[in-house]
């Protein structure tokens, strides 16, 4: 009797003994990756975590637009489209001594959307990423107003809403695995000029008129919250030479330091500074740190903030 039962603790513990070593080679060769291996891929260009953060419910049912942090206790409030998302890490903010921030950002998002929101919460201080897009850029309308109706819902009611439109930008934001350019870039294949032919379309010549007119709204926009006790410092964040060239033919350098200079708000121009872009417009991800502390420290130092 003892001799078959020891038998079958042999026989169970034999059975175990794969899946233990197996668990411990692959704990082992996870250790190896992270301490050895990962620290020797080339640090730029890395593309930016693209986690959202929270989502904001907005009274206009416009959107969606997300918070990096907890806006009821963010000091410095970052405003702005996608590249602001991209190049802003507020906890270099917090290393320079500015206290905490967050970014409050749409995929897309222009900044009369945006601005708006600003007075659902107490004035404070706000860097507004500036950019042409930003101020104008035309929207599909069929997708905005399924957009609209979105306040409140339930992910699986906006799935059922959005449908295909869902899908498809789901599969925007998604980018295959590729061995291939592992050497280069952690998974993703840095092209600086992967999104020139998107801005030449969508600040084309006809699009003038339009934003003249929004620059207009945004300006006495501006104006209103700055009445209200809100402190702006206006920004225009790094982006790819050939990029800037497009920009620069809808918005010559001088447009965004005229619009700063008739509200008496600073500007700060950091679009031909050397910071590395993945897709020419978003900063690289070890790029948008070294950004961010550098404009912190003007913030600080400058600004006086």
């Amino acid at each position: 009797m003892q001799d078959s039962t020891r038998t079958s603790r042999n026989r169970r513990r034999a059975r175990r003994s794969p899946a233990v070593i197996f668990a411990v080679v692959f704990l082992a060769l996870l250790a190896a990756w992270n301490y050895i291996v990962a620290p020797r891929f080339p640090a730029n260009p890395r593309r930016t975590d693209l986690s959202g953060g929270a989502l904001i419910t907005t009274e206009r049912g416009l959107g969606p637009f997300y918070s990096s942090e907890d806006l009821e206790h963010a000091r410095i409030l970052v405003i702005g489209d996608s590249r602001a998302h991209h190049g802003i890490v507020v906890d270099e903010f917090a290393k320079a001594g500015l206290g905490r921030a967050a970014v409050i950002w749409g995929s897309g998002a222009q900044l009369l959307q945006l601005l708006p929101e600003l007075r659902s919460y107490p004035a404070r201080r706000v860097v507004v990423s500036l950019s042409p897009l930003s101020i104008y850029a035309e929207r599909n309308p069929e997708f905005d107003a399924v957009l609209a109706t979105i306040q409140g819902m339930s992910p699986e009611k906006i799935d059922f809403l959005l449908n295909d439109w869902l899908d498809v930008h789901r599969r925007g934001a998604t980018f295959v695995l590729g061995t291939k350019s592992w050497r280069r870039s952690w998974f993703y294949e840095a092209n600086p000029s992967r999104n020139n032919a998107t801005y030449r379309r969508r600040l084309r010549e006809s699009t003038r008129l339009r934003r003249t007119a929004a620059t207009t709204e945004l300006r006495d926009m501006l104006r209103g919250l700055a009445r209200d006790g809100w402190e702006f410092v206006c920004v225009r964040l790094p982006l790819s030479r050939q990029l800037l060239r497009i920009e620069e033919r809808a918005y010559p350098s001088a447009f965004f330091d005229q619009l700063c200079s008739n509200l008496e708000v600073p500007f700060l121009d950091y679009s031909r500074s050397e910071y590395d872009t993945h897709d020419g417009t978003h900063l690289a991800a070890d790029d948008s740190a070294r950004f961010s502390a550098d404009l912190a420290s003007t913030l600080r130092d400058v600004m006086g903030w």
